[in-house]
């Protein structure tokens, strides 16, 4: 859960710019665990109209896309993801061979009907550590604004507050 405030370019608070460890700057990040075991898989319309902001991640290699994550739309061209994710594209998948970009998926829980906007910038947390899993955070920006509903971020966030994880 993040606070409003931390949009990157968004409604109030931060803007992104600069140098990398800028865009993490003061950016107040909450995590809430909302494992259920009663939880599941729900219906494409269901699915579509609780979580617009759903994004799917992909690396495209040689003409075949290959789903790596999942993330939140947080505004129209930012996408919250793990930075173990964003970490990868950046340190081993754009170098492998055949690669052909990366690009985020949204709008829709089947892949093949869902929009696809190609990745601009992609952006692992500064402290990220792959060992500790600390700071595993990332943003991607989108080359265009995406025309779904971002995600409603809270100002408030209680400690303990449930949340939920949707993905694929």
């Amino acid at each position: 859960i993040l606070s409003a405030n931390a949009i990157p370019g968004g409604r109030s608070g931060l803007k992104f710019g600069g140098k990398i460890s800028r865009h993490f700057r003061s950016m107040p990040i909450l995590l809430a665990s909302g494992y259920s075991s009663s939880a599941a898989e729900v219906s494409e319309a269901g699915f579509d109209a609780t979580w617009p902001f759903a994004a799917s991640i992909e690396v495209v290699r040689n003409g075949e896309a290959s789903l790596i994550c999942s993330g939140a739309l947080i505004s129209s061209q930012w996408v919250l993801t793990a930075g173990h994710c964003t970490a990868f594209i950046t340190g081993q998948a754009q170098f492998l061979a055949g690669y052909e970009g990366t690009r985020v998926l949204v709008g829709h829980r089947n892949r093949s009907l869902a929009t696809a906007i190609d990745a601009a910038e992609i952006i692992t947390h500064p402290s990220h550590n792959a060992s500790s899993s600390a700071f595993d955070f990332g943003l991607i920006q989108l080359a265009e604004p995406a025309a779904q509903t971002p995600a409603r971020l809270s100002t408030v966030v209680s400690t303990g507050a449930a949340g939920m994880v949707a993905g694929w």
